[in-house]
């Protein structure tokens, strides 16, 4: 059985997929890699083929849709060489669409599967590093260092720890960077990012991976969420780095509905999750509360007052729903658009 492999979604992100790609290849990583489009526009499909096969050789190159992998998968898992798979899904699955289905298809074939953003850049293996620390740690999931990639300095993500009042604390660059000042190479977290995310495949397989209330954001948290209340552990691995092209900052200064409607996606996913984990009363008294608290949060960092009430009134309008699935998604982020 192989170590892991890698699954990596494209949607109409060309570049940065080729650019992880050849990261990738860089480091000599051999792991096999599914790499999904996600309905991508024109011929995107057709490009990450040629591309895929220009950085990996032609030989390594398999193409399928979604039904075809379901029939062939064992081609893949069952050869010594390490492949990469091009797959075509002709609607847009979403995150957590999209991984579950590959990821319940080929849990079987590996002992692990790692999920991995499309705009990353490796500094060297980093999975087989968080490979033997998950081993020696018996983690169930396990994330690294994660730099952004035009401040390479600056920590974007490394875990963090859930908050008394339904949220997460991430850790800060300060706290991390003196863990690993004084040697430090491993942290166990409550939280760690989909962004690059390790998981034992034992789980998968028992469990599935991600719930599929929600089309875009929430399903780490709410996938942490469940580890933790099953006495499983999490982890990050100090000294294996990658960077992420993420801008630094949403600007919400300018009353700009998308950015906003953005936000509200966010505490709407957080509100109807934590209906999986609370009964109904202290539900319906937590969810008030957690507005009230987003709300003051907001207002401290100097967000208007009209955007702060505009969040917290489109967030209570479809708060009361059991899912954010693609309708409700782009109904909220089109909203008074």
């Amino acid at each position: 059985m192989k170590k892991t492999a890698i699954i990596m979604l494209n949607w109409n992100g060309l570049d940065d997929t080729v650019a992880a790609l050849n990261s990738i290849k860089e480091f000599a990583v051999k792991e096999d890699i599914y790499l999904v489009d996600n309905a991508s526009k024109d011929n995107e499909y057709d490009l990450l083929i040629n591309s895929a096969r220009q950085i990996f050789g032609e030989e390594k190159v398999l193409t399928y849709n979604l039904e075809e992998l379901e029939k062939y998968r064992e081609i893949v898992a069952f050869s010594d060489e390490e492949r990469i798979c091009i797959i075509q899904s002709e609607n847009n699955l979403g995150f957590a669409g999209a991984n579950n289905f590959v990821s319940s298809l080929i849990c079987h074939h590996y002992e692990t599967i790692t999920l991995l953003n499309n705009d990353v850049e490796l500094t060297g293996d980093v999975f087989d590093s968080m490979y033997k620390v998950m081993k020696a740690e018996n983690c169930t999931a396990i994330t690294c260092d994660i730099r952004y990639y035009f401040d390479k300095k600056t920590l974007w993500n490394a875990g963090g720890s859930f908050r008394w009042y339904g949220d997460r604390k991430y850790f800060s660059q300060n706290e991390i960077d003196k863990l690993k000042a004084k040697g430090i190479s491993f942290i166990f977290a409550d939280f760690v990012t989909g962004c690059c995310l390790m998981i034992d495949s034992s789980y998968i397989k028992d469990n599935g991976l991600f719930t599929d209330k929600f089309f875009h954001g929430e399903e780490d948290f709410n996938f942490c969420k469940r580890l933790k209340n099953k006495g499983l552990k999490c982890g990050v691995v100090l000294d294996a780095i990658i960077y992420h092209k993420v801008g630094r900052s949403l600007n919400f200064s300018k009353n700009d509905k998308r950015n906003l409607n953005k936000i509200v996606v966010h505490y709407t996913n957080r509100i109807i999750d934590m209906k999986s984990f609370y009964g109904k009363v202290r539900w319906n008294l937590w969810y008030r509360f957690y507005i009230f608290m987003f709300s003051i949060k907001a207002i401290l960092r100097k967000q208007s007052l009209s955007e702060v009430a505009y969040i917290a009134k489109q967030t209570k309008k479809y708060a009361n729903k059991n899912d954010v699935k693609a309708e409700t998604y782009q109904e909220i982020m089109n909203d008074n658009v």
